[in-house]
């Protein structure tokens, strides 16, 4: 996917320096809750009635009140066993009940009397889509249902996997859009923490799928807890371990088009879920290919024919206290990327726009009668002689030598601490940091004739807690916060306004205007040899 960040046109080099400072309500959340009723058979409710939640990586215990009513807050995203019992009435259990972030799962229970049945497990079905007791504009995805969309395991393609949820729509660069906004109108979360850049208003990572528990969508309907958000919020939960321990690795090999892709992740915990930790890596090394790959066509000069990306999560857990109703939680998750623009582009002779004869001849330096001016040695000037060196250029004349790339780097760090008052209320305290450089490389700029770089360092450092209780089955107390500082370097530079609606101007072109060598224009391989045979689909050579 081509990752752009918004940027003016500029003419001399700006060096900005950003510090911000955002407050505002509470992100998404982590964790989520069951709630319900317990009755006998007539109807009437049952108080006392021990109910236990059980998961591979969670368990807890309450008790019913007078009017039957129970609930468990604060729940880790997991699929549990619920089991209601009481002296006197058959045990009953429920399985399959499955725990997303921000929802609240109703789980009613009629117990019978002892006599009449030896007892009863009721399964439920899979996680579906959309959730009975959420809003029609929140989606809770878990890992498999991802998985089914991508069509093989461990697939980290985030994109493939939200572009095909119901209100996301796709952009020309393959990005989502939420309910007819722009790109960077989405908000990204990661585990509750704000993923998105304060100066781009994008995503920070590569939003992967490496280590997803799952994913909340919403596409409208959310409250202020989304900040400042203009379309929608997507927010990403990782997986925690377990015991017995378990893991997975996946391989993809693709072709003819090159792509190779690994996925690989493991985790585990004490027998009694003390400590746990999950770690997941994911690799991918693709190329792009237009058409048939052979075809040559103007309007795909410099459009990405490579992708790399590397993502790597660590989730840790540790439980201390009575029944563990302390918890400390760290994670990380590193990314790196890089975007390569070079088809039909020969990287050997990529020119700068000092070097490009396409734009000096629309910089000519001239006197009050348009005359052209030379210097002391009879050589014609022109602005683009004037204007600062391309990265990596140390004269004038010279072709840097790579064509149009984005790198960018992430660093989402987390470090938790949770407190279960009771099995109905809990709170919590976030320390978290943000890492991202972008550094974009254009000397070519897509093949628009205008060189343009640009480098981007955002750090975050936040702090945020939340509480909730459930006093009763129609009342409930939340509460929460976030306060992120934000220093961002921000350094961009273009040097031509001369963008060409036809990518290889006839006069810059060596081959067909007779200039000397080296001066830019037909520096494409395959293009050049296509002009030349007059084979080029859209072209029309000099004099026609």
């Amino acid at each position: 996917m081509i990752r752009l960040a918004f940027r003016a046109f500029v003419v001399l080099t700006i060096a900005a320096l950003f510090i911000t400072i955002i407050s505002g309500p509470s992100m998404a959340g982590t964790t989520g809750s069951i709630h319900g009723f317990v009755t006998d058979q007539s109807g009437q409710p049952l108080g006392d009635v021990q109910v236990s939640a059980v998961a591979p990586r969670s368990r807890t215990t309450t008790l019913t009140k007078a009017n039957g009513f129970y609930a468990f807050d604060g729940l880790p995203v997991d699929t549990y066993l619920v089991t209601f019992s009481r002296e006197g009435f058959v045990t009953r259990s429920i399985a399959g009940v499955t725990v997303l972030q921000d929802q609240n799962v109703q789980v009613n229970a009629q117990l019978s009397a002892a006599i009449k049945t030896l007892g009863r497990v009721t399964v439920r079905g899979a996680s579906q889509l959309v959730q009975p007791t959420v809003t029609a504009d929140t989606y809770s995805v878990n890992g498999q249902t991802l998985q089914n969309i991508n069509g093989t395991p461990q697939d980290p393609n985030g994109f493939q996997a939200l572009n095909s949820l119901p209100g996301v729509t796709t952009d020309n660069f393959g990005y989502p859009i939420i309910r007819a906004g722009q790109e960077n109108d989405v908000g990204y979360e990661y585990e509750g923490i704000n993923n998105t850049d304060p100066v781009t208003g994008q995503f920070l990572n590569a939003v992967s799928l490496n280590g997803v528990r799952s994913i909340q969508l919403s596409t409208g309907g959310y409250d202020v807890s989304s900040g400042n958000t203009n379309s929608g919020v997507i927010n990403q939960v990782i997986q925690r371990g377990a015991y017995p321990p378990s893991g997975q690795a996946t391989a993809r090999v693709f072709a003819p088009v090159y792509g190779h892709e690994l996925s690989f992740d493991w985790g585990n915990a004490t027998p009694d879920n003390r400590f746990s930790y999950y770690l997941s890596f994911g690799l991918q090394r693709d190329g792009t290919i237009f058409g048939d790959g052979k075809t040559v066509y103007p309007e795909i000069v410099a459009l990405q024919n490579f992708v790399d990306t590397d993502d790597d999560v660590l989730n840790m857990f540790y439980q201390f206290g009575k029944n563990q109703s302390n918890e400390v939680q760290f994670l990380t998750d590193i990314s790196t990327g890089d975007f390569i623009f070079g088809t039909e582009v020969n990287p050997n002779q990529s020119p700068y726009d000092t070097n490009n004869l396409d734009t000096q001849l629309g910089l000519a330096v001239t006197d009050g009668n348009f005359n052209q001016l030379f210097d002391q040695n009879d050589n014609p000037l022109y602005l683009s002689n004037y204007i600062t060196l391309y990265p990596g250029q140390a004269a004038y004349n010279q072709n840097v030598g790579y064509i149009d790339s984005q790198s960018f780097n992430s660093v989402i760090d987390k470090l938790n601490f949770k407190h279960q008052f009771s099995p109905s209320s809990f709170g919590e305290v976030r320390l978290f940091r943000t890492i991202e450089n972008l550094i974009f490389r254009y000397p070519y700029d897509l093949g628009s004739f205008s060189g343009f770089y640009e480098d981007l360092a955002t750090t975050g450092l936040g702090e945020g807690f939340d509480y909730n209780n459930q006093i009763s089955e129609r009342h409930n107390i939340g509460v929460g916060g976030d306060y992120t500082t934000y220093l961002s370097n921000y350094i961009a530079q273009t040097y031509s306004f001369e963008p060409f609606g036809q990518f290889l101007e006839t006069q810059g072109c060596p081959e067909l205007s007779g200039a000397p060598p080296g001066n830019g224009g037909c520096y494409l391989g395959t293009l050049n040899a296509a002009i030349n045979g007059g084979t080029m689909a859209g072209f029309n050579p000099a004099g026609t």
